[in-house]
């Protein structure tokens, strides 16, 4: 018998005692990181009782997230989110309207996740990347489990899509609610910022890294600068080549100018802020990190602009383009 009729009939048979025993089987590739088995009947009958999907992101733990959905008998369904920079013991829970739990269930449905039971799937030429773990239940008893490390079944991307569409905007409310929206500091340590034009918004671009000291051979004091408009300097910068570039280091400059403008828009009070426009290629990203020596942060980002925008958008770059000038004659005697 040649080895190739070996391998199948080993496989045959493994299938066929895993399957006997409801124990872990293989694929027909003889690969114990393929494993799927004990693919379930569709329940009859039985109502839908809990979803859960965790996916993780190896690299970046902002990017692993928990949605646990439950239908409890008689009350509303419900959503809770665990993100995996949280606090371990960190989640929200919020009841969903009929028509979202209805899509899960539509979504379960119409998906192969029965097939999946048993599934532990590890791709080992992947060190870093990404995973998940799976698991719904039903009323009579009938339950899923599924998990898999760079390697995911069949139809996986389906049901992770449609939980993300789903459940994503409660997990940006959560993550909005949960940051702090006081302020004691007024003694800003770093600061990052960028305002970038794009579409009918404009071509303008302003970006600041802003520290009290440097760090090793970097400069501490950076600015890159599009004006096209004019706004804020004499003369526009109307062609790639015009964009200006400071790079200079100081001794503990200070930020008051800029942590006076956040002071006075209480940008503290909408911390987290994280909202996209409709039309957001046609609207300016801005995006805003100030760390305090109290440890505080005010973090917000987006497309869509928040009230007294337009003034503050203006305060704030005027304020920044002021520290940097300090640190920067030539820019200086740029700037209107």
């Amino acid at each position: 018998m040649s080895s190739t009729w070996i391998v199948i009939v080993a496989v045959a048979a493994v299938a066929l005692v895993a399957g006997f025993f409801g124990v872990k089987c293989f694929s027909a590739s003889a690969d114990p990181d393929d494993a799927v088995c004990r693919p379930k009947h569709k329940p009859a009958g039985a109502a839908l009782t809990m979803v859960q999907l965790r996916s993780i992101n190896a690299m970046y733990p902002a990017g692993t997230h928990t949605y646990t959905v439950e239908f409890p008998e008689g009350a509303p369904a419900t959503i809770s989110v665990h993100c995996g920079h949280w606090h371990q013991d960190e989640s929200y829970t919020e009841e969903i309207p009929d028509s979202v739990a209805a899509k899960v269930k539509e979504m379960i449905a119409n998906s192969e996740v029965l097939k999946w039971d048993g599934f532990d799937g590890v791709n080992r030429h992947v060190l870093d990347g990404g995973g998940f773990s799976f698991a719904a239940t039903w009323s009579d008893g009938t339950s899923v489990t599924a998990h898999g490390s760079n390697k995911y079944p069949e139809g996986y991307g389906y049901v992770a899509d449609i939980m993300h569409e789903l459940f994503r905007p409660y997990e940006k409310k959560f993550e909005y609610e949960r940051v702090p929206k006081t302020l004691e500091s007024d003694q800003i340590t770093i600061l990052f910022a960028t305002f970038k034009q794009s579409g009918a918004s404009g071509y303008s671009e302003y970006e600041f890294e802003l520290r009290e000291e440097p760090i090793g051979a970097a400069k501490n004091v950076v600015a890159k600068l599009f004006d096209y408009t004019g706004e804020f300097l004499k003369e526009p910068t109307l062609r790639p080549s015009d964009r200006l570039y400071v790079y200079a280091e100081a001794k503990n400059p200070s930020l008051s100018a800029v942590a006076k403008v956040i002071r006075k828009y209480e940008l503290f009070k909408i911390n987290g802020y994280d909202q996209t426009a409709e039309n957001y290629n046609d609207m300016e990203w801005f995006q805003i990190s100030a760390l305090y020596d109290s440890g505080e942060r005010v973090n917000l980002m987006g497309t869509e602009p928040f009230e007294n925008y337009t003034e503050f958008r203006h305060d704030f770059i005027a304020a920044s383009l002021s520290v940097v000038a300090s640190h920067d004659p030539a820019l200086a005697s740029k700037l209107k």
